[in-house]
């Protein structure tokens, strides 16, 4: 009975949010994505008082139309929330443009953090033309009982499982396939494309987490060191007073990020030929996600390579890097300020300049992919 329930309760959401005539690849890739998050949560529609977690404004995301659907109307954000998320912020979401477009981009958001990092980079990425798709990792955004999927033996399997389910779904929505990610997403979808070279046609690290501090990496080696990390971290905090963050990051999941990443050099030491565009926006003031990682990914790639270098005198800090001014607006400053200068919350002074360049990414990989098929009928 509680299946059947549940199966009800995603058909009618389904329709509310859908409403209105699309393809049916499409019908099929958004059922598909909302069944991926249906599995683990209980999805419900989105609070009213959304604005107050989120910078996105359907009334500013304005769809490209094509001469078959001119007078189609569709939903721009399809948000699925639910009972287990802090807020809609933490929820996975779609930008949408009515029809399938020339490209989809699917991105993942940070370890400890939620999809609201990533809606700027989204919202740019929308604009240029593609579906977007945005992701939220399991053990993410949750009010409740985080460390039940953050302490899972298997975590490394479950994200990356996850990862692949949502690009899965998400394929239909756009002919050509761009993988995008903040910090820890970063490394997921590097890992993914790695692997799956020949279904991506290009990949977008933001704070990339190809590199840990040298003191995280060291502890991560020792024996036994991820068994420490579960005894000694018997409960976590999932409330703060940041609304879209944990308080603080899971040392049992940042020891998972560290074996994804040596899975990432191992296959990079074995020079596997890969020819891939990569879009990189990093800051070199970055000691969390130090950018000498992913300065060895784009030396041991081949392709056209974009590097948005922002200079240490900006002391951008890792997890300022994605933000607009808008997102930063919606956090609390700490009541309390330390030492660290990465504790008071800032934007990215050079945030509009990072997003125009990704936008341009995004359409260069979008005329190469034009002038491939061209090339391929002739």
């Amino acid at each position: 009975m509680h299946r059947f329930l549940k199966h009800i309760q995603k058909m009618i959401l389904f329709v509310s949010v859908l409403g209105c005539f699309v393809t049916q690849a499409d019908t099929v890739a958004l059922n598909n994505l909302e069944a991926v998050y249906a599995d683990s949560l209980t999805l419900t529609e989105c609070e009213q008082n959304e604005a107050a977690f989120s910078t996105l404004n359907i009334s500013n995301l304005v769809p490209t139309l094509t001469s078959n659907n001119a007078s189609i109307t569709a939903p721009s954000l399809i948000r699925y929330c639910a009972t287990q998320l802090r807020n809609p912020g933490n929820a996975p979401f779609v930008l949408y443009h009515g029809h399938s477009t020339r490209g989809v981009v699917v991105l993942f958001h940070g370890l400890s953090d939620s999809p609201f990092y990533m809606e700027s980079i989204a919202q740019a990425a929308f604009t240029a033309g593609y579906n977007v798709v945005v992701g939220l990792l399991p053990g993410h955004g949750l009010r409740e009982n985080a460390l039940a999927v953050l302490h899972d033996a298997n975590l490394k399997s479950i994200w990356r499982q996850h990862v692949a389910q949502v690009i899965h779904a998400a394929k239909p929505l756009g002919q050509d396939l761009i993988l995008g990610g903040f910090s820890t997403g970063g490394a997921l979808v590097t890992d993914y494309a790695l692997q799956n070279s020949s279904e991506v046609t290009g990949v977008a690290l933001f704070s990339g987490a190809l590199r840990l501090p040298p003191n995280a990496e060291a502890l991560t080696k020792f024996p036994f060191a991820k068994y420490i990390a579960q005894w000694t971290e018997l409960s976590y905090q999932t409330s703060g007073a940041n609304p879209f963050k944990y308080p603080s990051v899971s040392s049992y999941a940042a020891g998972e990020l560290m074996a994804i990443i040596r899975d990432i050099r191992r296959v990079l030491s074995n020079n596997q030929s890969l020819d891939l565009p990569i879009f990189v926006a990093h800051s070199e003031h970055d000691w969390v996600t130090p950018i000498g990682g992913v300065e060895e990914l784009t030396a041991n790639v081949n392709g056209e390579h974009t590097f948005f270098r922002i200079a240490k005198s900006l002391a951008v800090c890792h997890d300022a890097l994605p933000m607009s001014s808008a997102q930063i607006q919606l956090i609390p400053q700490p009541e309390k300020l330390t030492t660290d200068s990465c504790s008071q919350k800032k934007a990215n002074p050079v945030h509009a300049k990072m997003l125009g360049m990704f936008e341009f990414f995004l359409v260069n990989q979008s005329s190469t992919f034009n002038n491939n098929n061209n090339n391929n009928n002739n």
